[in-house]
């Protein structure tokens, strides 16, 4: 089997990587929560009100742009609050689990045959088809979309990240059932990338061509594997999935029942004994994360510190993001140092050669301060020295900044979402936010068509 070599990229070395891929029973949730907000350019239609009874795969709201893809409850109990911010926009939809995890009688039932149709319909009324994600401008796939590829990822190399496979081990036959059924969604190839030191035998159903990467990140991210084996474009729609969303979808499929358990990983430099817990879709971040927290002020993050979201327990974001299978813990008591920029040793990383803690430091304590302040951009290299893509850094920041929506499309910003350029963003010297200003471009060239 060929393998993809990345050699440009960086592993940014932050302490609290789990020591173990033995997965322990988290404490049992009460609430649970599903955020529009995570769903990029969602027009949220509510389907329920608060003290609403709901079952899992009752449907909480909808996308207007595309109204047969509902969002459905991850839970059984009652809709015990509907957060909403500006513009009255929806920010959570929180219900209050009874603990029974109990079925709506209304979920489709899964289609007996091979029939694609009747496969999109089943998937998008259950509530599982937000797990299929498109390329260009990272929305959720349109039901009545035909995508040129699909992209299955089956490895991760975000900070602190744990294989897939690892949440995989004994479910094979999930995985391949739900392989086959979004296989049939599409006449072009669909492909599983994994790392080479996995093993996925056993696991591949006939039909899906699997090719490995290796290297330092962004080599897990499905843009990496998108760029090499057939970018997205204009003219060109790709969707992606991860593994574990995969392995839900299959076991739906076989089973006739709606998946609501999922296994993550509690990492980083604040987490006491980061470990792998087994959890509840959408469960409250606070019951997770009791007593595997630093004292001290803590700042949540579901996903990875390098692209994750704020979630902190407590506020309507503080619950486990619809894609995360990481939830990620980083100290927020920074400290103000006289003179630090001066100082060749102090705990903190560098990409270029300019503190020795670089030489004798394997790992980092990170906390969230930002070491200095916003500047002008001044390009010395450091883009291209961790950008694997075929594609002009320097040149589409600047255009991103600039907001040229012309050239920063010719320079392949269709390819690209916050993920892949969230490295940029750590190792500028000059603090641009260069996520911001891509998601903007790219709503933006969405927006003129």
């Amino acid at each position: 089997m060929s393998v993809v070599r990345i050699k440009r990229g960086m592993d940014i070395p932050v302490h609290g990587a789990v020591s173990s891929l033995e997965i322990t029973e988290a404490p049992e949730a009460s609430l649970a929560a599903l955020l529009p907000g995570e769903a990029v350019g969602i027009k949220t239609k509510i389907l329920v009100q608060e003290g609403d009874p709901v079952q899992v795969g009752t449907p909480l709201f909808l996308d207007r742009r595309d109204d047969q893809v509902v969002f459905t409850s991850p839970a059984s109990g009652k809709v015990k609050v509907i957060h909403r911010g500006s513009r009255r926009a929806v920010l959570a939809v929180v219900v209050e689990r009874d603990g029974n995890d109990s079925q709506a009688e209304g979920v489709p039932a899964p289609p007996s045959g091979n029939d694609p149709a009747a496969m999109r319909k089943a998937l998008c009324g259950s509530g599982l088809w937000p797990a299929l994600r498109q390329r260009p401008f990272g929305r959720i796939a349109q039901s009545g979309d035909s995508p040129a590829a699909l992209f299955l990822t089956g490895t991760d190399s975000r900070p602190l990240a744990v294989s897939p496979r690892a949440f995989l081990d004994g479910r094979a036959e999930d995985f391949q059932a739900g392989a086959r059924a979004l296989s049939s969604l599409l006449d072009g190839p669909t492909w599983l990338c994994v790392h080479p030191d996995d093993d996925w035998s056993g696991c591949v159903p006939e039909g899906v061509q699997v090719r490995e990467f290796s290297g330092p990140h962004p080599a897990g991210l499905p843009g990496t594997h998108m760029h090499q084996l057939g970018p997205a474009g204009a003219n060109q729609v790709l969707w992606n999935a991860s593994a574990v969303d995969v392995a839900d979808i299959g076991a739906y499929l076989l089973s006739g029942k709606i998946p609501v358990r999922r296994a993550v990983a509690v990492t980083g430099p604040a987490a006491i004994n980061p470990v792998l817990v087994k959890t509840w879709l959408g469960a409250d971040l606070g019951s997770i994360l009791e007593g595997r927290t630093s004292a001290g002020a803590v700042r949540t993050v579901s996903g990875s510190l390098l692209d994750g979201r704020a979630a902190d327990p407590g506020t309507p974001a503080g619950f486990l993001g619809r894609w995360s299978q990481q939830v990620s813990l980083v100290s927020e008591e920074t400290r103000r140092e006289m003179l630090a920029w001066m100082s060749p040793i102090g705990g903190r990383h560098t990409l270029t050669h300019t503190l020795l803690d670089k030489f004798f430091r394997r790992r980092f304590r990170y906390d969230t301060d930002l070491n200095g302040s916003h500047r002008a951009i001044i390009p010395i290299g450091s883009w291209e020295e961790i950008n694997p893509l075929d594609i002009l850094p320097t040149a589409l920041v600047k255009s991103l900044s600039a907001g040229d929506l012309e050239e920063a499309e010719k320079l392949g910003a269709l390819e690209l979402v916050e993920e892949d350029v969230a490295l940029w963003e750590y190792v500028c010297p000059a603090k641009s936010p260069v996520t911001t200003w891509l998601r903007r471009t790219l709503d933006q060239i969405e927006k003129e068509g």
